[in-house]
Protein backbone atom coordinates (compact mmCIF):
# COMPACT_ATOMS: atom_id res chain seq x y z
CA UNK A 1 0.00 0.00 0.00
CA UNK A 2 1.35 3.38 -0.90
CA UNK A 3 1.59 5.78 1.95
CA UNK A 4 1.13 9.52 2.15
CA UNK A 5 3.25 11.46 4.58
CA UNK A 6 1.74 14.49 6.19
CA UNK A 7 4.54 17.01 6.54
CA UNK A 8 3.89 19.78 9.02
CA UNK A 9 6.69 22.36 8.71
CA UNK A 10 7.33 24.38 11.79
CA UNK A 11 8.60 27.85 10.96
CA UNK A 12 10.23 29.82 13.73
CA UNK A 13 10.38 33.48 13.02
CA UNK A 14 11.96 36.34 15.01
CA UNK A 15 11.70 40.03 14.44
CA UNK A 16 12.73 43.32 16.10
CA UNK A 17 15.87 44.09 18.09
CA UNK A 18 17.68 41.75 20.44
CA UNK A 19 16.48 42.37 24.04
CA UNK A 20 18.88 43.29 26.84
CA UNK A 21 19.68 40.41 29.24
CA UNK A 22 17.69 40.34 32.49
CA UNK A 23 20.13 40.81 35.42
CA UNK A 24 17.52 40.70 38.19
CA UNK A 25 17.53 37.79 40.62
CA UNK A 26 14.23 35.94 41.17
CA UNK A 27 13.82 35.24 44.89
CA UNK A 28 10.18 34.16 44.66
CA UNK A 29 9.70 30.75 46.30
CA UNK A 30 6.12 30.44 45.08
CA UNK A 31 4.82 27.26 43.46
CA UNK A 32 4.77 27.56 39.66
CA UNK A 33 1.36 27.44 38.02
CA UNK A 34 0.38 24.03 36.71
CA UNK A 35 -0.16 24.44 32.98
CA UNK A 36 -0.40 20.71 32.14
CA UNK A 37 -3.41 19.85 30.01
CA UNK A 38 -4.36 16.16 30.13
CA UNK A 39 -4.66 14.48 26.72
CA UNK A 40 -8.09 13.73 25.36
CA UNK A 41 -9.29 10.48 23.84
CA UNK A 42 -10.00 12.14 20.52
CA UNK A 43 -9.11 9.95 17.56
CA UNK A 44 -6.50 11.84 15.58
CA UNK A 45 -5.77 9.06 13.08
CA UNK A 46 -5.97 10.19 9.48
CA UNK A 47 -9.00 8.59 7.85
CA UNK A 48 -8.22 7.08 4.44
CA UNK A 49 -9.68 8.95 1.53
CA UNK A 50 -11.20 6.43 -0.93
CA UNK A 51 -10.11 8.69 -3.77
CA UNK A 52 -6.49 8.64 -2.65
CA UNK A 53 -3.80 5.98 -2.90
CA UNK A 54 -3.32 3.52 -0.08
CA UNK A 55 -6.91 2.33 -0.09
CA UNK A 56 -8.05 -1.26 -0.53
CA UNK A 57 -10.50 -2.51 -3.12
CA UNK A 58 -11.92 -5.83 -4.27
CA UNK A 59 -13.47 -7.32 -7.36
CA UNK A 60 -17.12 -8.21 -6.91
CA UNK A 61 -18.78 -10.94 -8.93
CA UNK A 62 -22.53 -10.53 -9.28
CA UNK A 63 -25.11 -12.07 -11.55
CA UNK A 64 -28.79 -12.64 -12.14
CA UNK A 65 -30.54 -15.13 -14.37
CA UNK A 66 -33.97 -16.54 -15.11
CA UNK A 67 -34.00 -20.32 -14.74
CA UNK A 68 -36.47 -22.97 -15.80
CA UNK A 69 -35.07 -26.31 -14.49
CA UNK A 70 -34.10 -28.74 -17.26
CA UNK A 71 -35.22 -26.16 -19.80
CA UNK A 72 -33.52 -22.79 -19.88
CA UNK A 73 -31.11 -20.35 -18.22
CA UNK A 74 -30.69 -16.77 -19.39
CA UNK A 75 -29.11 -13.81 -17.62
CA UNK A 76 -26.09 -11.62 -17.01
CA UNK A 77 -22.92 -11.69 -14.97
CA UNK A 78 -20.83 -8.67 -13.95
CA UNK A 79 -17.36 -8.19 -12.51
CA UNK A 80 -16.68 -4.81 -10.95
CA UNK A 81 -14.05 -3.12 -8.78
CA UNK A 82 -15.25 -1.41 -5.61
CA UNK A 83 -13.63 0.43 -2.73
CA UNK A 84 -13.59 -1.30 0.63
CA UNK A 85 -14.14 0.41 3.96
CA UNK A 86 -13.51 -1.73 7.04
CA UNK A 87 -13.72 -4.75 4.77
CA UNK A 88 -17.13 -3.82 3.39
CA UNK A 89 -18.11 -2.55 -0.05
CA UNK A 90 -18.12 1.24 -0.07
CA UNK A 91 -19.82 3.03 -2.93
CA UNK A 92 -20.69 2.21 -6.53
CA UNK A 93 -18.49 0.25 -8.93
CA UNK A 94 -15.53 2.03 -10.51
CA UNK A 95 -15.09 -0.37 -13.40
CA UNK A 96 -17.56 -2.95 -14.64
CA UNK A 97 -17.36 -5.81 -17.12
CA UNK A 98 -20.52 -7.64 -18.16
CA UNK A 99 -21.20 -10.95 -19.91
CA UNK A 100 -24.40 -12.55 -21.15
CA UNK A 101 -24.84 -16.07 -19.72
CA UNK A 102 -27.14 -18.64 -21.35
CA UNK A 103 -27.57 -22.37 -21.41
CA UNK A 104 -25.94 -24.19 -24.32
CA UNK A 105 -29.18 -25.02 -26.15
CA UNK A 106 -30.47 -21.41 -26.12
CA UNK A 107 -27.30 -19.64 -27.16
CA UNK A 108 -27.51 -18.99 -30.93
CA UNK A 109 -23.75 -19.56 -31.23
CA UNK A 110 -23.80 -23.05 -29.69
CA UNK A 111 -27.29 -24.52 -29.93
CA UNK A 112 -26.46 -26.55 -33.06
CA UNK A 113 -23.15 -27.86 -31.65
CA UNK A 114 -22.61 -30.97 -29.47
CA UNK A 115 -22.95 -30.19 -25.76
CA UNK A 116 -19.58 -30.74 -24.02
CA UNK A 117 -21.35 -32.05 -20.90
CA UNK A 118 -23.28 -35.28 -21.42
CA UNK A 119 -26.55 -36.30 -19.79
CA UNK A 120 -24.93 -38.81 -17.43
CA UNK A 121 -22.59 -36.09 -16.16
CA UNK A 122 -25.59 -33.91 -15.35
CA UNK A 123 -27.07 -36.88 -13.47
CA UNK A 124 -24.06 -36.76 -11.15
CA UNK A 125 -25.38 -33.44 -9.82
CA UNK A 126 -27.57 -35.32 -7.33
CA UNK A 127 -29.98 -33.16 -5.38
CA UNK A 128 -29.45 -30.22 -7.73
CA UNK A 129 -32.41 -28.00 -8.48
CA UNK A 130 -30.94 -27.36 -11.91
CA UNK A 131 -27.77 -28.01 -13.92
CA UNK A 132 -26.77 -26.56 -17.29
CA UNK A 133 -23.89 -26.03 -19.62
CA UNK A 134 -23.56 -22.24 -19.52
CA UNK A 135 -22.02 -20.09 -22.24
CA UNK A 136 -20.51 -16.63 -21.91
CA UNK A 137 -20.39 -13.78 -24.39
CA UNK A 138 -17.22 -11.72 -24.65
CA UNK A 139 -16.94 -9.32 -21.72
CA UNK A 140 -17.50 -5.65 -22.39
CA UNK A 141 -16.98 -2.57 -20.25
CA UNK A 142 -20.26 -0.92 -19.25
CA UNK A 143 -21.41 1.87 -16.96
CA UNK A 144 -24.35 0.24 -15.20
CA UNK A 145 -25.72 -3.15 -14.23
CA UNK A 146 -27.43 -4.85 -17.18
CA UNK A 147 -30.52 -5.75 -15.13
CA UNK A 148 -31.34 -2.16 -14.12
CA UNK A 149 -33.42 0.26 -16.13
CA UNK A 150 -33.17 4.02 -15.75
CA UNK A 151 -36.58 5.51 -16.48
CA UNK A 152 -35.43 9.00 -15.45
CA UNK A 153 -33.96 10.78 -18.47
CA UNK A 154 -33.56 14.14 -16.74
CA UNK A 155 -29.82 14.84 -16.82
CA UNK A 156 -30.13 17.45 -14.08
CA UNK A 157 -30.87 14.79 -11.46
CA UNK A 158 -28.18 12.69 -9.79
CA UNK A 159 -27.54 9.37 -11.54
CA UNK A 160 -28.89 6.13 -10.03
CA UNK A 161 -26.71 4.47 -7.42
CA UNK A 162 -25.64 1.68 -9.75
CA UNK A 163 -24.05 3.98 -12.31
CA UNK A 164 -20.28 3.56 -12.38
CA UNK A 165 -18.48 6.42 -10.67
CA UNK A 166 -15.55 8.20 -12.19
CA UNK A 167 -12.48 9.03 -10.16
CA UNK A 168 -8.94 7.95 -9.57
CA UNK A 169 -9.78 4.25 -9.75
CA UNK A 170 -11.27 3.28 -13.09
CA UNK A 171 -10.83 0.66 -15.79
CA UNK A 172 -7.83 2.50 -17.21
CA UNK A 173 -5.88 2.72 -13.97
CA UNK A 174 -6.85 -0.78 -12.86
CA UNK A 175 -5.52 -2.28 -16.08
CA UNK A 176 -2.59 0.08 -16.61
CA UNK A 177 -1.33 0.49 -13.03
CA UNK A 178 -2.74 -2.44 -11.08
CA UNK A 179 -2.19 -5.06 -13.75
CA UNK A 180 -5.85 -6.06 -13.88
CA UNK A 181 -7.13 -7.98 -16.87
CA UNK A 182 -8.81 -5.96 -19.60
CA UNK A 183 -12.28 -6.97 -20.67
CA UNK A 184 -10.84 -8.85 -23.64
CA UNK A 185 -9.03 -11.27 -21.27
CA UNK A 186 -12.08 -12.28 -19.20
CA UNK A 187 -12.63 -16.04 -19.83
CA UNK A 188 -15.46 -17.07 -22.13
CA UNK A 189 -15.11 -20.87 -22.02
CA UNK A 190 -18.43 -22.65 -21.32
CA UNK A 191 -18.92 -24.07 -17.83
CA UNK A 192 -21.20 -26.58 -16.17
CA UNK A 193 -23.39 -24.85 -13.58
CA UNK A 194 -25.49 -26.50 -10.90
CA UNK A 195 -27.30 -25.41 -7.76
CA UNK A 196 -27.97 -27.52 -4.68
CA UNK A 197 -30.02 -25.97 -1.86
CA UNK A 198 -29.22 -28.71 0.65
CA UNK A 199 -25.43 -28.42 0.76
CA UNK A 200 -25.19 -25.27 2.85
CA UNK A 201 -26.62 -26.96 5.94
CA UNK A 202 -29.48 -24.56 6.64
CA UNK A 203 -33.21 -25.12 6.26
CA UNK A 204 -33.71 -22.35 3.73
CA UNK A 205 -34.72 -23.94 0.39
CA UNK A 206 -33.67 -20.83 -1.52
CA UNK A 207 -30.06 -20.61 -0.39
CA UNK A 208 -27.49 -23.21 -1.29
CA UNK A 209 -24.19 -23.95 -2.98
CA UNK A 210 -23.37 -22.95 -6.55
CA UNK A 211 -21.62 -25.88 -8.22
CA UNK A 212 -19.30 -26.12 -11.21
CA UNK A 213 -18.54 -29.19 -13.31
CA UNK A 214 -14.86 -30.16 -13.05
CA UNK A 215 -14.14 -32.31 -16.09
CA UNK A 216 -10.69 -33.30 -14.83
CA UNK A 217 -12.18 -35.08 -11.81
CA UNK A 218 -15.49 -36.01 -13.44
CA UNK A 219 -17.36 -34.39 -10.56
CA UNK A 220 -19.35 -31.37 -9.45
CA UNK A 221 -17.60 -29.07 -6.99
CA UNK A 222 -18.53 -25.90 -5.11
CA UNK A 223 -17.57 -22.80 -7.07
CA UNK A 224 -16.73 -21.08 -3.80
CA UNK A 225 -18.27 -21.34 -0.38
CA UNK A 226 -17.93 -17.55 -0.13
CA UNK A 227 -20.27 -16.96 -3.08
CA UNK A 228 -23.78 -16.25 -1.86
CA UNK A 229 -26.37 -17.74 -4.20
CA UNK A 230 -30.14 -17.63 -4.03
CA UNK A 231 -32.68 -19.53 -6.11
CA UNK A 232 -36.40 -18.80 -6.05
CA UNK A 233 -38.02 -21.72 -7.90
CA UNK A 234 -41.45 -20.11 -7.99
CA UNK A 235 -40.22 -16.94 -9.70
CA UNK A 236 -37.44 -18.78 -11.52
CA UNK A 237 -34.85 -16.25 -10.34
CA UNK A 238 -31.25 -17.22 -9.62
CA UNK A 239 -28.77 -14.70 -8.17
CA UNK A 240 -25.15 -15.03 -7.11
CA UNK A 241 -22.62 -12.69 -5.54
CA UNK A 242 -19.06 -13.01 -4.28
CA UNK A 243 -16.03 -10.84 -3.52
CA UNK A 244 -12.35 -11.41 -4.15
CA UNK A 245 -9.59 -10.88 -1.60
CA UNK A 246 -8.77 -7.22 -0.88
CA UNK A 247 -6.10 -5.54 -2.98
CA UNK A 248 -4.14 -2.38 -2.37
CA UNK A 249 -4.74 0.40 -4.84
CA UNK A 250 -1.49 2.18 -5.69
Amino acid sequence: MSRSLLLIPLVLMACGTKPEPDTTVDTDDGVPEDTFVPPTNEDTDVKPDPNDSGTTFAWELEGRATVAPRAKLDGWQTLSAKWLKRGEINGPPRCMYQQRVRDWDHDPATKDLPNPISADQFDLCQGCEFAFTVTYTAAESVERYPWTVDSDTDDTNPPPADVVSTGKMNCGTLVGKQGAHPASDVPTDPQGWGFNAGLDGDSNPRTGIWLLWVDRYNAWSAYSYDVLSDYDPQAGNFTWKGMSQPYTYY
